[in-house]
């Protein structure tokens, strides 16, 4: 694999809208297990986006990365990526780790105006959460009556600070989950503020979102 000449702390001054996509879809679904003598990702990957994810490495680092699949009785389809210095690069920034409580990214390196990235990447990462969780993807924003995103307490409640300021996004309900998880729900009006918000430039994100996309632009032009 051949790694991008700029070091680690350029990504974590200067990152991408696509690097902080990735992160947050790797918050949702991932975990680094960085105590092995090769770090290693693993990610939760449904099915539908096996394709999408295989973009990582291309929009995250510049570079291929190897993969390894397999199925999980429990979690089902997983992708494994070996690789030191990838590892390195979501340790610094803080993605999750292999305890449940371990690790979360730090919303205090994301800038605001890139924010709104990192949202769409942890929905589209949630594969047990609405609105793309499910077997059915949404496809009008009329349909979206719930978001949820699952994470530690502490990270959960900086999230949902973040969007009051930069979102106007009112506080949604926080309910504890197995194994000190929790869980973060906006519904109705709320759900459907945040997709907005989440998707007001769009690049990049998963083909299964292009219709609920494609309903969003349209709606857009209309009341332009």
């Amino acid at each position: 694999m051949s790694l991008p000449s700029q070091p680690a702390s350029t990504f974590l001054e200067r990152p991408s809208a696509a690097q902080l996509y990735w992160l947050g879809y790797i918050s949702a679904s991932g975990r680094v297990y960085a105590q092995r003598s090769v770090p290693a990702l693993v990610l939760d990957i449904d099915p539908r986006d096996l394709d999408h994810v295989h973009r990582i490495g291309e929009e995250f680092l510049d570079c291929r990365l190897h993969w390894e699949l397999c199925r999980s009785n429990l979690n089902g389809l997983q992708g494994y990526i070996r690789d030191r210095e990838f590892g390195k690069f979501l340790v610094q920034w803080g993605a999750p780790g292999a305890g449940e409580e371990d690790g979360s990214a730090s919303i205090a390196l994301i800038p605001s105006s890139l924010l709104p990235h990192f949202v769409r990447g942890y929905l589209e990462g949630g594969h047990q959460t609405p609105p793309f969780g499910g077997r059915v993807t949404p496809t009008i924003l009329a349909s979206v009556r719930t978001l949820a995103l699952i994470g530690t307490e502490g990270f959960l409640f900086r999230l949902s600070d973040a969007l009051s300021r930069y979102a106007d996004l009112p506080a949604g309900t926080m309910t504890r989950r197995p194994k000190g998880r929790y869980m973060l729900t906006y519904r109705g009006a709320r759900a459907r503020r945040l997709i907005h918000y989440a998707y007001r430039n769009p690049s990049p994100s998963m083909p299964r979102a292009a219709r609920l996309l494609h309903s969003l632009q349209k709606r857009a032009n209309v009341t332009s």
